[in-house]
């Protein structure tokens, strides 16, 4: 897969995320699905953290100029 592919994947992963976060959000705490889908929620989290800091933020870097990744290593560390 290429950066533009891996890219709207981490988009779409997002947009995942924000919608368990809503549901959880609106489903009350003592219902017998919050939990499963709370742990559902930490392990697409989990998944997603570790395939960023291993597989796409190298790729990304890789398809930078070395210019770009000052910026962004400026900007956002």
């Amino acid at each position: 897969a290429g950066v533009g592919t891996d890219a709207r994947q981490l988009y779409v992963e997002h947009a995942q995320l924000k919608v368990l976060l809503a549901e959880l959000d609106v489903l009350p705490k003592d219902h017998p699905a919050w939990p499963g889908r709370a742990r559902n929620l930490q392990s697409i989290v989990a998944k997603h953290a570790q395939d960023e800091e291993t597989r796409l933020y190298p790729a990304f870097m890789k398809a930078m100029t070395a210019e770009q990744n000052a910026a962004l290593s400026t900007r956002y560390l």
